[in-house]
């Protein structure tokens, strides 16, 4: 799978860990979609294409989880930090 976009999809992120629900993908900025369809082996082209949804990644979830402690040291030693200056 490929996605094709300038500067790309500002939501990806949020799919990606979130989840989609299906939906309808339409051409706006071109006159077709194109896609390679692997049960026939070829590139067919569509108009508008019924999308069904992507599952739920949580990559950012799992990735905090992973390291909230180091995260938590990390904002309280910037925050020292910060104090220390003001104070100064």
């Amino acid at each position: 799978m490929s996605i094709v976009a300038d500067p790309g999809p500002a939501l990806l992120p949020q799919w990606l860990e979130y989840g989609t629900r299906p939906h309808l993908i339409e051409a706006r900025f071109a006159k077709a979609l194109s896609f390679y369809w692997e049960k026939l082996g070829q590139r067919v082209v569509f108009h508008s294409a019924h999308h069904p949804g992507t599952q739920a990644n949580q990559f950012l979830e799992r990735s905090l989880d992973e390291m909230r402690v180091d995260v938590i040291d990390e904002i309280e030693r910037a925050v020292r930090s910060a104090a220390q200056r003001v104070a100064a």
